[in-house]
């Protein structure tokens, strides 16, 4: 028996994982848990150990793309990933697999996930709604976490009609109802002022094929200086990693770049490392009429730029051991925008683009437009850099911005204020992208409370919930 609830529970979120990119079957994740909360009530003891072997299956096939990186030390990411499914079901169990609450408990979840041990929110569940133009609504008014909301709603409904809760299922059917048709009518108005002419150049190298700073550099030049002329943008974006050490060492090739941007009458975002007091940072440079402006990465990536529980020396031993070197980056003091005239430009460097709270502040200091510089060439043609980008839907939709993404392999893109993907450049691919984008200035209504309101609503009904117990 615990060898067909194992299998089972694999299978089911595995069908509920082909939801997310690359895959994009989104309408699998209104019913791909539904096995699971049927296989956690009938086995009410197992929930915990059904729930952490769905999620560990789940993030282990969705997140494989970490062993290029890792190894399998991407494991140890998803047994303690999958721990936040198995407290998710035991809880649903205590709870009577009451839809509403249960929806509720997830949200406080995603957002544990999103800020315990620096946080990890790669696979929330509304990532699975990034194709899912039916729902763009949603997101400008209750935040990605509302989807996840829904979609948890979704499968627990599905679950109390095949059980007969018929009067769960008609009041929780009726809020569907009820809040989609609200939604239908919903067209906010984000009034549009001016346009900024925006460059992406997309080297298409890895890094691993990176033998000296020069080939990068050389390559990045030639596809500038052969589009600026012709094009005339007002900003050239380069990826993260566009000079691989610290620029500031090498005066004469920043002389160099200064000189260009003089001449063809640009501003440049690229990525580069920069030493300060001994101390390296991540950082994303702003040059603009010859002065410099720089955004130091404040969230870090752990493992490959910081070692979580690097305080211990143990700790500190056994990754040197395993991955033979010792991440040496400091986290940024600040989140600020670059500015452009009277443009605010928010630089976000590789993963900060997964992180609401980030944007979210970036958006309250004024930000008109997001870039994402990032390297994703570690990971190759898998399932990474497809979910990377597709975050972007999400934050796009949330801040009512557009979202600018430049790898120096790819997927390197353009994604509107409505979710759209305008253009996009595949992996390995060698090419530059202009546009011009449209710049706004008012907040969408999560744009202007977050997830205050759905945090409220959530407590609302958990509490709720147990009042009516207690009475009982």
């Amino acid at each position: 028996m615990p060898l067909i609830i194992f299998l089972a529970s694999c299978i089911s979120s595995l069908i509920f994982a082909l939801s997310f990119p690359p895959f994009n079957f989104w309408y699998f994740a209104f019913f791909g848990l539904t096995p699971l909360i049927f296989l956690s009530s009938k086995y009410n003891k197992l929930s915990y150990f059904i729930g952490f072997i769905a999620g560990l299956s789940f993030y282990i096939f969705l997140l494989n793309w970490l062993f290029a990186v890792s190894g399998f030390f991407y494991i140890l990411l998803c047994v303690y990933l999958a721990i936040y499914w198995g407290i998710f079901f035991y809880l649903s169990s205590l709870y009577n697999f009451n839809p509403f609450v249960c929806a509720s408990i997830w949200f406080f979840i995603e957002i544990l996930i999103e800020n315990l041990l620096t946080g990890f929110p790669w696979l929330s569940f509304s990532l699975s709604q990034s194709t899912n133009h039916y729902i763009w609504k949603l997101p400008q008014i209750i935040g990605s976490k509302g989807i996840s909301f829904f979609l948890i709603l979704s499968n627990f409904t599905i679950f109390c009609l095949f059980q007969k809760k018929f009067k769960v299922f008609l009041i929780s059917f009726f809020v569907f109802i009820i809040s989609f048709t609200l939604l239908f009518f919903y067209n906010p108005e984000i009034k549009q002022k001016g346009k900024l002419k925006i460059m992406i150049i997309q080297p298409g190298i890895k890094t691993e094929k990176i033998k000296e700073s020069e080939t990068i550099i050389n390559i990045l030049w030639e596809m500038t200086t052969k589009n600026v002329k012709k094009l005339k943008p007002d900003v050239v974006i380069l990826p993260e990693g566009s000079f691989p050490d610290d620029i500031f060492s090498r005066p004469e090739i920043l002389k160099k770049i200064k000189l260009l941007c003089e001449n063809y009458k640009f501003s440049l975002i690229f990525g580069t490392f920069r030493s300060n007091n001994n101390k390296y940072y991540n950082s994303a440079l702003f040059l603009k009429n010859g002065k410099i402006e720089f955004y130091d990465k404040t969230h870090l990536v752990p493992y490959g730029e910081f070692i979580l529980g690097g305080r211990w020396e143990f700790i500190k031993k056994i990754f040197v051991n395993y991955a033979g070197y010792t991440p040496e980056i400091e986290r940024g003091k600040e989140i600020k925008n670059f500015n452009y005239k009277e443009i605010k430009i928010a630089p976000l460097i590789c993963y900060e683009n997964i992180f609401p709270e980030i944007t979210n502040k970036m958006l309250e200091s004024g930000s008109n437009i997001f870039v994402v510089i990032t390297n994703d060439s570690w990971f190759g043609n898998s399932f990474g850099p497809y979910q990377h980008f597709y975050h972007n839907v999400l934050r796009a939709l949330e801040t009512g911005r557009y979202f600018i993404q430049c790898g120096l392999s790819g997927i390197s893109g353009i994604v509107s204020e409505k979710g759209e993907v305008l253009k996009i450049i595949d992996i390995d691919k060698k090419e530059t992208l202009f546009f011009e984008v449209p710049l706004f200035f008012q907040k969408t209504i999560y744009g202007k409370y977050s997830d205050f309101p759905l945090s409220i609503l959530s407590l609302l009904i958990i509490g709720g919930y147990l009042c009516r117990k207690l009475k009982k």
